[in-house]
């Protein structure tokens, strides 16, 4: 066993902090056929998935590196193996046309790859299922009736002829097919025969106009197909929304969905979203939606940005999280390892030895047991073998693992030996609740320390780096926006300030929140001279504040987690329940040479 004080020394522990994964999809990718089994290990669930099994249309709102597309992945792997469910993950990141074309019709060509995403998933069903196999071995089957309703709507190509000839013969070969490939919108064909090698295409595309386009057949086809194959349940699982370009095209995008999806029994559609990058609806003159309706068509959830990860709101179950994920993640890469020959293995009990013994090994018709029953690796190596491992990893091998190997029993224990005094705290303030910046924050620590636990001070350093590495990416005038908030706040002795309509909508200050430069930590706070007018918390990042402190700005006492009321100090301490000043900074306030913010009384945000 690996001595507990030296467990940051050891090179195994050093190796599993730097492969930490940032991107969920990036680990998918990376772990290939065990894509699914590492990632839902690794899944702290904050009763996410939980909520997202309802049969409603949903929308989980997340800031950049929130998780968002971990939980869609994980909801995927636990719907896939269940019979009379199909589950469909579409990254819209990797669909849409690059071509400049008006909003309805960028819309439009999403739609038709998403329908050919899910004419594929349901061939490949047919293909691995007897049953549903049965089902479209009939003549007309209901895949060949969808296919023939999405090409009549001009979701697909309608015709692609090919001519080839050598010497006097000539053939011809005409053929109906989807081309709907998201990497490979055209067809291109090249024929061979004898000595001479000749191609000639022709491509007749039928495009509807989308006004005229009858979404209740293609819905329709849809219902008739999910009942041919005896469904209980569809879902589609679709991330990256705020990446639909142009924004224009995303509300457009959503009313095809409603019109298309949202009518089949038994279907749910869930959107993975940036809240402040989306546009699922707007209001048209004449009072109608087009788009989805929040709380009416879908319903939102937005926890990953205002509890589960909210540093602000709830430093304690932040840091539990975080103890959990960082102990899950070690633990199954650790494990993997060890699977694989990656670590030193223990000397074992050798098997007893002697003629009743070899009886008892031996016996007609009874299995010899393995001759290393001790051995926890061979435990581990067996367990990751299991089709599903996932589900019941912890409680059958990697918690007995993780106190075998490295005498650490939980994520309590993990933290208590990787981290000194308030460090591990640190780092969650850090991170301001981003399991993506969480990450990368620990594994510059990791790496410049020394020490045989990691401690506040070397946090504090890990963090300054990565906020100063943040801070490279801006332009000038989103350098000069961040310079001018935190004047205005630290100025005022806050540590957050309520932002105006036009500052939460202007695209330098969206930029500093998709930096994670800029936090929210509350929507809808009511302006209490007109509680029809509301605005949203936001703080700066705790980086700037380290940043600050380095600087020679701030005391320390200014980044203390006491309480405290001093009327000189600078900044209100990160502590739950802290009274702050309040502040309301709109766009014109920054834009205005030394204008002074609207400022009130005192409130909770």
């Amino acid at each position: 066993m690996i001595p507990v004080s030296a467990l940051l020394e050891q090179e195994a522990v050093r190796t599993a902090i730097a492969v930490l994964p940032a991107r969920a999809e990036a680990a998918a990718k990376a772990a290939a056929g065990t894509k699914s089994e590492t990632l839902t290990a690794t899944y702290v669930d904050p009763a996410l998935t939980q909520q997202l099994a309802s049969p409603n249309h949903q929308i989980l709102y997340g800031r950049r590196g929130a998780g968002k597309t971990h939980t869609l992945l994980v909801m995927e792997k636990r719907l896939m193996g269940r019979s009379g469910e199909i589950v469909i993950y579409a990254d819209l990141r990797e669909l849409g046309d690059t071509r400049p074309q008006p909003p309805q019709e960028q819309a439009a060509g999403y739609i038709r790859q998403l329908l050919a995403i899910v004419e594929r998933e349901f061939a490949r069903r047919g293909e691995d299922s007897y049953s549903f196999a049965q089902v479209y071995a009939r003549p007309h089957h209901q895949l060949d009736a969808f296919h023939e309703v999405i090409d009549q709507q001009g979701f697909a190509v309608s015709e692609i002829m090919s001519e080839r000839s050598a010497g006097e013969s000539a053939e011809r070969n005409t053929s109906l097919r989807a081309a709907l490939e998201p990497t490979s919108p055209g067809v291109s064909a090249s024929l061979a025969s004898g000595r001479e090698r000749h191609s000639a295409e022709r491509e007749a595309i039928r495009r509807i106009p989308v006004e005229q386009v009858d979404f209740t057949a293609v819905s329709g086809a849809l219902q008739k197909l999910s009942r041919a194959g005896d469904l209980r349940r569809l879902t589609l699982l679709l991330d990256e929304w705020s990446e639909v370009q142009p924004a224009e095209a995303q509300p457009y995008l959503a009313e095809y969905i409603k019109r298309v999806f949202f009518p089949v029994e038994g279907l749910s559609v869930k959107i993975a979203a940036i809240q402040y990058r989306s546009r699922v609806g707007v209001r048209l003159p004449n009072g109608a939606v087009r788009g989805f309706e929040e709380y009416a068509d879908l319903f939102p959830l937005t926890m990953l940005d205002e509890s589960a990860f909210s540093y602000d709101r709830d430093p304690a179950e932040v840091e539990k999280m975080f103890a959990e994920l960082l102990y899950r993640h070690l633990t199954v890469i650790l494990a993997q390892a060890a699977s694989e020959g990656g670590l030193p293995r223990k000397p074992v009990t050798p098997p007893p030895r002697g003629p009743l013994q070899w009886l008892a090994r031996h016996r007609p018709g009874r299995r010899a047991p393995p001759a290393y029953e001790d051995d926890i690796i061979s435990r581990v190596a067996d367990e990751l073998r299991q089709p599903d491992w996932s589900e019941t990893f912890f409680e059958a091998a990697g918690n007995a693992f993780m106190r075998s190997e490295f005498g650490v029993s939980g994520a309590a224990e993990l933290v208590a030996d990787l981290f000194e005094g308030k460090a591990f705290g640190e780092l969650s303030r850090g991170a301001q609740g981003v399991p993506r910046d969480f990450a990368s924050i620990l594994q510059n620590a990791v790496f410049a320390s020394n020490t045989p636990k990691l401690t506040q001070h070397a946090m504090r350093t890990a963090i300054r780096a990565f906020h100063t590495a943040k801070l490279e990416n801006l332009h000038d005038a989103e350098r000069q926006m961040l310079t001018d908030l935190t004047q205005k706040i630290t100025g005022r002795h806050a540590r957050c300030f309520l932002a105006d309509r036009d500052l939460t909508r202007d695209e330098t200050f969206q930029t500093l929140v998709d930096q994670r430069l800029l936090h929210r930590l509350q929507p809808r706070v009511p302006d209490p001279q007109d509680p029809a007018r509301t605005y949203d918390a936001y703080t700066l990042d705790y980086g700037s504040y380290v940043l600050l402190l380095a600087e020679g700005k701030l005391p320390d006492d200014d980044l203390s987690d006491r309480l405290t009321d001093e009327p000189n100090a600078t900044v209100a301490p990160y502590s739950d329940g802290r009274r702050m000043r309040r502040i309301i900074i709109g766009l014109a306030d920054l834009e205005a040479e030394n204008a002074e913010p609207a400022t009130g009384g005192e409130t909770d945000a």
